[in-house]
């Protein structure tokens, strides 16, 4: 059982149940599914849409009073009016999930006041859900059975990683010049970047940068849940200024990038080179 303060347990229970059953249905549709690219050039599937259905309309029917932000819905701006906001990635990994790879997720956060105070990812082809709430810890969940989990200490040297939709190829140059101020390694990501990235050994810190004057092509419903499974992992949220990560923005972008990283202290490590 998942010790969650009482104001945040019904909120944290129906984002696992919702997201399993998100995850149930994913996998059902993966057997016959249409696709199309989005006007950004990402692609869609009807399997992201309808997961997208299913998560609204059971929100809203639990929370009527909460605004709602997803990557396949027309961004509403009522939303801004709103203190709590949930933030929801119906297939996190559309591109894996079509290539037929089991790197894809089902990603919900509930913000409020800009700040996530639940997250929820599901992994659907195990059946692994990652789970917390402020001031929870993080959960590792098999159907019924919990685990708490906190992420391995960082490897010697750190790796510190980002991806395509993170700045890269452009950004690499920055961050390897980065990672040698602070004798790490820096490397391009050839697959998702999740919370189960931390779980495993390989990556210690991801950075996101546009080398550019347009923001990183990540969302806020990319990046919500792992905001505040990192930190309650006891690693590090923030942007390139080392300022926390805020949500439910106008423009649901990050215009001074991320870091998240596996325990604070290279958190801090890695802010202090960039402020050299």
């Amino acid at each position: 059982m998942i010790e969650v303060p009482t104001n945040l347990r019904h909120e944290l229970d129906c984002a696992i149940d919702v997201a399993r059953i998100a995850g149930e249905l994913v996998l059902d549709l993966r057997k016959e599914f249409t696709q199309k690219l989005k006007p950004d050039g990402s692609i869609v599937t009807s399997a992201d849409l309808a997961s997208a259905d299913l998560i609204r309309a059971r929100l809203q029917a639990e929370f009527p009073r909460d605004a709602i932000l997803t990557e396949e819905d027309v961004d509403d701006d009522s939303r801004l009016g709103f203190n709590r906001c949930w933030i929801v990635d119906p297939i996190d990994g559309t591109t894996a999930y079509v290539s037929g790879s089991d790197d894809f997720d089902i990603y919900i956060a509930l913000v409020e006041h800009g700040i996530p105070v639940v997250a929820v990812t599901h992994q659907p082809v195990f059946c692994r859900t990652i789970a917390t709430a402020a001031k929870s810890g993080v959960w590792l969940g098999h159907e019924a059975a919990w685990q708490a989990i906190a992420f391995p200490l960082a490897a010697t040297p750190p790796v510190i990683v980002t991806r395509h939709w993170l700045g890269a190829p452009a950004n690499l140059q920055w961050i390897t010049d980065l990672a040698l101020r602070i004798d790490a390694r820096a490397m391009r990501a050839g697959s998702g970047i999740s919370p189960r990235t931390f779980l495993a050994t390989g990556v210690d810190a991801i950075i996101g940068r546009s080398a550019t004057d347009q923001p990183i092509s990540a969302k806020e419903w990319d990046i919500a849940p792992l905001d505040l499974i990192v930190r309650e992992a006891g690693g590090w949220s923030s942007d390139l200024l080392g300022r926390p990560l805020v949500f439910n923005k106008p423009n649901p972008v990050f215009p001074s990038g991320i870091l998240l990283a596996r325990t604070h202290s290279l958190g801090e490590k890695i802010i202090g080179a960039i402020a050299q």
